[in-house]
């Protein structure tokens, strides 16, 4: 298991207390990090204590998922409702499936996501919380770094030449129209040139044939 990130926020004796319960993850193609699209992600929290205050139903504000996301630079929350089933901690390998809700004694919450790896998340940070007012959140898990796919990564490879190539091509169609326009036009102008002085040494010679009848 990897090292938590802490965050201290401690609400007060009343309200529910959040602490994490496990987190898997697959290591499909390498033992050092996670393959986008091919590994997958489990985090469970559970919390206990007083279900007034701070209900657990999503209907009524209940907690939600959170991320940090590198690109963006800002949270996310991937989850808009949660799903009551108490199998639902065991969905391994189910792919981008929203929280779960497992109530165990009637006093005992397990909060469930399962996610599939996507680079945006690698090494960012995942917490469930409260939004409040107060605010209550979690301790929170770091994600694993998470890579490309060598297939992704060699997929992407090909259309980037492919594109190349098509815009190498386009400008070398592009730079041939135009030169054989050219020529051709250069061409229509100076045969038409040439037609018109043709035109002019025959009226010529017309008249000066004409003047020696006269």
């Amino acid at each position: 298991m990897l090292p938590l990130l802490f965050l201290v926020l401690r609400p007060a004796l009343s309200n529910p207390m959040f602490s994490p319960k496990n987190f898997e993850h697959t290591n499909s193609c390498n033992d050092k990090y996670l393959v986008e699209g091919k590994d997958f992600l489990i985090f469970e929290f559970e919390a206990t204590g007083s279900n007034s205050t701070y209900p657990f139903n999503q209907g009524l504000f209940g907690p939600q998922f959170y991320y940090t996301t590198a690109i963006y630079n800002n949270i996310f929350s991937p989850c808009g409702g949660f799903d009551y089933d108490d199998a639902c901690t065991n969905r391994r390998g189910e792919r981008d499936a929203c929280s779960c809700l497992e109530v165990q004694n009637g006093t005992v919450y397990r909060f469930t996501y399962n996610m599939t790896a996507e680079r945006m998340f690698s090494n960012q940070i995942l917490w469930i919380q409260w939004d409040g007012p107060p605010v209550i959140a979690s301790k929170s898990y770091r994600i694993p770094e998470i890579k490309v796919s060598q297939d992704n990564h060699d997929m992407r490879l090909m259309w980037k030449i492919f594109i190349f190539v098509g815009v190498v091509v386009l400008l070398a169609t592009v730079a041939g129209v135009g030169a054989v326009f050219k020529y051709k036009y250069g061409a229509f102008k100076e045969g038409n040139i040439y037609g018109q002085d043709r035109v002019s040494s025959d009226v010529r010679s017309q008249m000066e044939r004409t003047v020696e009848l006269i």
